[in-house]
């Protein structure tokens, strides 16, 4: 039997969760800011490839401590993966925080879920209503209020 539920929380969310949720979500959100520094320190190709290693050290050290193997004989379709999940997405987003405001980087990064789902339909294991493109469409907006999204002033730069 799982944790309970919150007085009145919606959905059977349970604190533990919502914690949870709030921790990724600063983490997530710092990510932005932190390339918007770094990116023109290191580099965006080396800020990269840091934030690619430590991605990899992490899942080695969650896999360790589930007891569980790196899939070797996968290493094909993980990388493949990787490349197109985590190492590229990271030098594309490095690269914008030398000119876009990190708002804008994470209202970039949040339309995953919409590219997710229409990936997810393509492929036929899911199916699109107007329901989910209607959440898809509240996260955009909801980002893009959080983030405070203003006018970013045309150069030669950022155009």
């Amino acid at each position: 039997m799982g944790p309970r539920p919150t007085v009145g929380a919606p959905c059977g969310l349970h604190l533990k969760h919502l914690a949870q949720l709030v921790a990724l979500s600063a983490l997530w959100g710092a990510s932005f800011i932190m390339n918007r520094i770094a990116s023109p320190q290191l580099g965006p190709e080396v800020l990269a490839l840091f934030r690619t290693l430590i991605a990899t050290a992490t899942l080695a050290l969650l896999l360790r401590v589930n007891g569980m193997r790196w899939p070797r004989g996968h290493w094909r379709e993980l990388a493949g993966l990787g490349l197109l999940s985590v190492a590229i997405p990271f030098v594309l987003f490095a690269w914008a925080a030398l000119t876009l405001p990190a708002g804008y980087s994470a209202l970039f990064n949040s339309t995953a879920a919409l590219f997710g789902l229409l990936a997810a339909v393509w492929l036929g294991e899911d199916r699109l209503t107007p329901r989910k493109l209607a959440g898809c469409a509240v996260g955009l907006v909801g980002v893009g209020l959080t983030v405070g999204l203003g006018p970013v002033a045309p150069s030669v730069r950022v155009v």
